[in-house]
């Protein structure tokens, strides 16, 4: 099960709610099968984390992830609401 609500824009864009009441246990490190661009729409306190790599808040400046790199968000303090671009397949 995916721990967030997603509603599709098109084929390439989404919109994803991951809830504040989740734990951080369902927030787990994964990888995409393809590039993608995220934007944040709401949320307080939000972190994106790479392997090998310290987090960083997520904030209104978009974030690449490049398909197969390992990576997780963090917990905040509220509901995240970001944009999903992804970029190829």
């Amino acid at each position: 099960m995916l721990p967030f609500l997603e509603k599709k824009i098109d084929e390439e864009r989404s919109i994803r709610v991951f809830s504040s009441d989740l734990g951080q246990d369902d927030l787990y490190w994964h990888k995409d099968k393809e590039d993608r661009v995220i934007s944040k729409k709401y949320g307080e306190d939000w972190y994106y984390q790479e392997d090998n790599s310290l987090p960083v808040l997520i904030s209104s400046k978009p974030i690449f992830i490049k398909k197969n790199t390992w990576h997780r968000i963090l917990m905040g303090s509220s509901d995240l609401v970001i944009e999903v671009n992804k970029l190829n397949k």
